[in-house]
C-alpha cells in the first residue's frame, strides 16, 4: 500500500506534459517512465499487488480522468456515418462541433 501511495503522490497528471516542454533537450524522462511502469511491469507477486494497491487508490480513475478531460462528447462533424439516421446536423451546430474538436 505505501508504494502504491507514494507512487500516486508523485505522478501529476497535469505535470507529465509540462516536465516535457521545460527544454528543449529535455529527454522526457518522467513521460517515458510512467509509460513504461504502467504498462510494462512483469507478472509477479510483487507488481500484482502495486497494481491491485493503485487500482484501491484511485489511480486508473485519475488517468482516465486525465486522458477524457475535454473530450468531445459527440462524434466529429465531418463523419457522418458516426450519427445516427435521421440525426442531421444544422449549421450552427456543425460549426459548434468543428470548432470543440
Amino acid at each position: 500500500t505505501e508504494l502504491a501511495l507514494e507512487f500516486v503522490r508523485h505522478v501529476d497528471v497535469h505535470k507529465l506534459g509540462d516536465y516535457e516542454q521545460e527544454s528543449e533537450g529535455s529527454s522526457h524522462v518522467l513521460i517515458a517512465t510512467f509509460v513504461h511502469a504502467s504498462t510494462c511491469l512483469p507478472a509477479n507477486d510483487v507488481c500484482n499487488t502495486l497494481r491491485m494497491e493503485l487500482l484501491r487508490c484511485g489511480f486508473v480513475e485519475r488517468i482516465a480522468a486525465f486522458i477524457l478531460e475535454n473530450c468531445p462528447s459527440e462524434p466529429p462533424s465531418w463523419s457522418p456515418a458516426l450519427w445516427p439516421k435521421g440525426d442531421l446536423l444544422n449549421a450552427k451546430k456543425k460549426g459548434q462541433l468543428e470548432k470543440h474538436w
